[in-house]
């Protein structure tokens, strides 16, 4: 009897992650698997490659991404609101994952940060470095310097700084027991901090590989997955008071906004 989970991982398809509270703090993925003709829910483990050779990617991304927790009875309840939400953290099972699958070039493209102040191509590449362009351009120049922006500094000192951002920039890797440990109140653990919707998320699902051992007939058998699970998450919102708009699980507890 095959009692092998149904793995199929494409763009496009909505997919369901989960993190378990009972300390093991594995990646699983909510899938399928027909026995004797009758299909049930199973989680099925990222890192293991089944006996049929199906396995799941190293790197997964998935866009709109909404989070939320398991009873114990298997129902989901998703975090709808534009708001971050406190749940009694004993009341349920998993911290729930899900979103769309997409490409790395898409992903890439989706969290890269986009700025309040947008600059001109002519401002980037020319204005800022070239002395003669800049007297060539008083009342550009008049405008920039005199007009304050973030931070209190003038748009041109903000232009002056300006560096481009990318997704690596703006969010930190964390282990899956990390998240769930940053997410629960460190005092009064049984508070669960539950997030709003995220513009995209990555999973690392293998750090490294080991090698097999030899076993008894001197037969290599399947390499073991060694590292657990690592989450990059892009939030649709920075912290009021970090311009920079790096906000990782950490600050996702404190966060009020």
């Amino acid at each position: 009897m095959d009692f092998t989970p149904n793995i199929s991982y494409n763009y496009g398809n909505e997919y369901i992650f989960g993190i378990p509270f009972n300390k093991s703090y594995q990646l699983l993925c909510r899938t399928t698997r027909t026995i004797n003709g009758v299909t049930e829910d199973v989680w099925a483990n990222t890192q293991k490659m089944y006996r049929n050779g199906q396995q799941f990617p190293r790197y997964i991304q998935l866009r709109d991404i909404q989070f939320g927790v398991m009873k114990s009875n298997k129902e989901i309840v998703f975090n709808t609101c534009n708001q971050d939400m406190n749940l009694p953290k004993k009341n349920y099972t998993h911290f729930i994952i899900k979103g769309t699958a997409i490409p790395n070039g898409e992903w890439h493209t989706l969290s890269t940060p986009q700025d309040k102040a947008r600059w001109s191509a002519f401002e980037l590449k020319h204005l800022r470095h070239n002395r003669t362009i800049q007297q060539s351009y008083p009342h550009t120049m008049s405008r920039l310097q005199n007009t304050m922006g973030l931070g209190g500094s003038s748009l041109w000192s903000n232009l002056c700084n300006y560096t481009v951002r990318t997704a690596r920039d703006i969010t930190a890797r964390q282990s899956c027991e990390s998240v769930s440990r940053e997410l629960s109140r460190p005092r009064y653990f049984n508070s669960f901090k539950l997030p709003r919707m995220a513009k995209t998320i990555q999973f690392e699902t293998v750090q490294y590989e080991v090698s097999a051992r030899k076993g008894r007939r001197n037969v290599l058998g399947t390499p073991r997955i060694k590292g657990q699970s690592r989450i990059s998450p892009v939030f649709s919102y920075p912290l009021s008071n970090n311009q920079k708009y790096t906000l990782n699980w950490t600050a996702l507890r404190h966060a009020t906004v």
